[in-house]
């Protein structure tokens, strides 16, 4: 592999592109190219930017897999684009017919919380030639010169789409969402910037972050994830074990206070500091957060914590006293049940 660095200026923001080429040897003796777009840096250096054709394919080939295995009843699905399934041809197939093979020990786990199917992303950050599963290795690196023509120009140009898009509002935004986030949640963001890969698919959420090092995969096909995305975005850093560190704590101890059990606490609480920080930082009070978008806040589960989670923060205290307040609410409301 062949990489050139260069730094330039590409819409306002800091750039570092990586060029990379790499060749691999297929079953015919053709040779197939792959080329990384730019990897971007933003504002506030926060977040790295990567599209790459790898990742993309690895994302891709886990779903199409996954829908050609239909008789598994697999949960989680995440269906192919219309556009994606008409462009996959007797030639795809062909050349993509040992993805079925190689993927098939890894469809029915998570992308997220199947620390094989895990691994594979970050092992492809490096190029398929870091591949340990050698299966994996040969059908992606087989798969990827069909792919390049008959499904990456599109999945590069919807990509870089939704990263120009996103790129805009943290421009504005960075800065004060980071500070004002940190704040709320009584945190602090790693030195590092959080790699995030931007590929048309990512998992059924749209979205989902993985630490050890930290980083963001975010689909750029998902339509609800594309206009929250930098909603979304902060919500996945704040998974983060830096910037997220107090919220396990937080949730388990005030349930614990109030004798109560619930493993989605930490996460109603995510959300919901995420959403109101958004709505701040825009000076926006009409701002509809994701969890009320997509109907999570309302949900008959969820509601009473958010409900009352909407009334502590307007009290004074700390993260925990206020999330202390929100527990100690839910639990009288549900007392008198």
């Amino acid at each position: 592999m062949v990489c050139r660095q260069v730094s330039h200026f590409m819409n306002r923001l800091k750039v570092r592109t990586v060029a990379c080429v790499a060749v691999f040897a297929m079953a015919s003796s053709c040779g197939a190219t792959a080329e990384s777009t730019n990897v971007t840096l933003s504002p506030g250096e926060h977040f790295e930017f990567h599209i790459d054709p790898w990742v993309s394919l690895h994302h891709f080939a886990y779903h199409f897999v996954r829908e050609e295995e239909k008789s598994l009843k697999l949960r989680g699905d995440v269906p192919l684009s219309q556009d994606d399934r008409d462009a996959i041809s007797p030639q795809f197939e062909s050349a993509c017919a040992s993805l079925k093979i190689a993927y098939r020990p890894y469809i029915e786990g998570s992308l997220l919380h199947d620390a094989g199917t895990r691994g594979l992303t970050k092992e492809l950050w490096s190029g398929p030639e870091a591949l340990n599963d050698s299966a994996v290795r040969d059908a992606l690196s087989d798969c990827m010169p069909v792919y390049e023509l008959t499904h990456w120009p599109s999945h590069q140009a919807a990509s870089q789409a939704f990263l120009e898009q996103l790129s805009a509002q943290l421009e504005m935004h960075e800065s004060a969402m980071a500070d004002a986030l940190a704040d709320a949640l009584e945190s602090a963001w790693s030195e590092a910037p959080i790699r995030v890969d931007i590929s048309p698919y990512a998992n059924w959420a749209g979205a989902y972050t993985d630490d050890l090092p930290p980083s963001i995969t975010i689909s750029s096909f998902d339509e609800m994830v594309s206009r929250y995305a930098f909603e979304i975005l902060f919500h996945e850093a704040a998974h983060t074990g830096s910037l997220g560190a107090s919220l396990d704590a937080a949730a388990n101890t005030a349930l614990d206070a109030v004798g109560m059990e619930n493993n989605r606490f930490w996460h109603y609480i995510l959300f919901f500091v995420t959403g109101k920080t958004v709505s701040e930082v825009f000076d926006d009070p009409d701002y509809l957060p994701y969890s009320r978008a997509v109907g999570l806040a309302e949900s008959p589960s969820a509601s009473v914590f958010y409900k009352a989670l909407d009334e502590s923060w307007d009290l004074r205290g700390s993260f925990y006293e206020r999330v202390l307040t929100a527990a100690e609410m839910v639990a009288a409301e549900q007392s008198q049940q």
